[in-house]
């Protein structure tokens, strides 16, 4: 928002981190409400397909093709965001950044769970940590929503193999240090 010269953050900062700034620096140029909802929009789209797609791979053994398709098609409409996209305000600006963020996390969280060596998995741990806390810093209560992933987490780290400590160490750091800082 612009008030008396100056612009303010109604919810959270990360729109302005990962839009506003990097389209400012590269244009100098303020960016359209409608594009920032836009591009917000076009990246909960694609994270929400790829949760999707990761929570199907994790709870189905045999997923059958057409249901998943049509379970696809169920939560990206209901997420609304098609709505955030079509309105363009600014309350549906930090709400697209949530969903993203919070899709992008929930993605990178049961990606990392599914893949067996240490230094992608770290990876994308670190990414995981990044995009919880970008969650929080759109829209905190969507943060809720995430904590359905910690009781997995806890499960997944306590399988670790426990004759590698460093491994789990290391699993368990990638995520929680990020996290920290």
């Amino acid at each position: 928002a612009y008030y008396n010269g100056s612009y303010y953050s109604y919810f959270g900062i990360a729109p302005i981190l990962t839009v506003y700034y990097p389209i400012f620096i590269l244009t100098g140029t303020i960016a359209s409400k409608a594009l920032v909802c836009l591009i917000l929009g076009m990246a909960a789209v694609i994270f929400i397909a790829l949760a999707y797609r990761e929570v199907v791979f994790r709870f189905c053994r045999e997923p059958n093709l057409l249901l998943s398709c049509a379970g696809l098609i169920a939560v990206m409409t209901a997420s609304g965001v098609y709505v955030g996209i079509l309105y363009s305000d600014t309350y549906y600006i930090a709400v697209l950044s949530a969903l993203a963020c919070s899709s992008a996390f929930i993605y990178l969280g049961f990606r990392a769970m599914r893949t067996p060596r240490l230094l992608p998995r770290a990876f994308l741990l670190v990414a995981a940590a990044i995009a919880l806390t970008l969650t929080v810093w759109s829209r905190p209560t969507v943060t809720i929503m995430c904590l359905m992933i910690l009781p997995l987490f806890i499960d997944f780290a306590a399988k670790i193999r426990k004759d590698t400590l460093k491994e789990g160490i290391v699993t368990i750091a990638s995520f929680v240090l990020p996290l920290l800082v």
